[in-house]
C-alpha cells in the first residue's frame, strides 16, 4: 500500500498536454493526488457512452482506494454516466464528475437565472448523462 494520497483522480488516455489547472496535472493541487489511467478510455469512446468503459473505470478506482485513496474523482465531466455505479461498487465517497456539483450551485441562485456549463461536445451532454449526475431534467441550464 502507498500512502499520502487523499485524492485519486481517473484519467483518460489523451493525446495532449495536461497544464496546470487541468484536473490531471498533479500541480494543479496543493495536496498529494494519485492519478490512474482507465484502460482503454478515451474522449471519443467516453462521449458516446461506451458502457464497456464502466468496468476498467472501476478497476482504476479499487486500485487507486488499494493505494491508500480515501477518494475518488473523475478528470472528465462525461464521467457522470458512471457516477451511481462508482458510488455504489466503492467504499469512499466518489464524486465522477463536475457536473455533480450542478444541483447544489443551482440551489444557490435566483429563479431567474441560469448555470452556465462549458463542455466538450454539446450533444454528448445529453439529459442521460445530466441525470446520472443528479441534475433535473427541467434545471435552467444555458450548455
Amino acid at each position: 500500500m502507498i500512502g499520502g494520497h487523499a485524492v485519486g483522480i481517473i484519467v483518460l488516455n489523451v493525446g495532449y498536454p495536461v497544464i496546470p489547472g487541468n484536473v490531471a496535472n498533479a500541480t494543479t493541487y496543493r495536496f498529494p493526488v494519485r492519478f490512474k489511467v482507465v484502460e482503454g478510455a478515451d474522449i471519443p469512446s467516453l462521449l458516446a457512452g461506451d458502457r464497456t468503459l464502466l468496468a476498467p473505470s472501476l478497476r482504476a478506482a479499487e486500485e487507486l482506494v488499494a493505494d491508500g485513496c480515501r477518494a475518488i474523482v473523475g478528470a472528465c465531466g462525461y464521467f457522470a454516466k458512471f457516477q451511481r455505479e462508482m458510488a455504489e461498487s466503492l467504499p469512499v465517497p466518489v464524486i465522477m464528475s463536475s457536473l455533480c456539483q450542478v444541483p447544489m450551485i443551482l440551489g444557490s441562485l435566483r429563479p431567474s437565472e441560469q448555470l452556465g456549463i462549458v463542455c466538450a461536445s454539446k450533444p454528448s451532454l445529453d439529459a442521460a448523462t445530466l441525470a446520472a449526475a443528479g441534475v433535473a431534467p427541467d434545471s435552467p441550464l444555458v450548455v
